[in-house]
């Protein structure tokens, strides 16, 4: 089996069940693959803080504010294989994070 590289995002998605992507988390792990967060917050040192504090210990936080996800995972070095989402389009469309309930799409990417 290949290793994959799977992105979870976190607000209203690892934020929804934390003790289910946990589990989830540790047992993709331990089938050598490889977990990062990619969020569409904004890259401030609260946010970094936020969510490497509740996120289990090694998994790499992005914070891409204004671009897509892809883009920016793959700019960081990251080739994913499977994104977890609950706004899919943020993946390839650059969004404006307001806030944990509101993401608003940019109209030029």
């Amino acid at each position: 089996m290949t290793p994959l590289t799977i992105a979870l995002d976190y607000d209203q998605t690892y934020t929804a069940d934390c003790e289910l992507w946990r589990c989830f988390i540790s047992t993709a792990i331990k089938f050598g693959h490889k977990i990062i967060c990619v969020s569409a917050r904004e890259n401030t040192p609260g946010n970094r803080y936020e969510l490497t504090q509740a996120l289990p210990i090694g998994i790499p936080v992005l914070l891409c504010y204004g671009q897509s996800k892809r883009e920016y995972a793959i700019a960081a070095g990251y080739n994913v294989d499977i994104w977890i989402d609950d706004h899919p389009e943020t993946v390839s469309q650059a969004v404006l994070y307001m806030d944990v309930e509101t993401v608003w799409p940019t109209e030029n990417p």
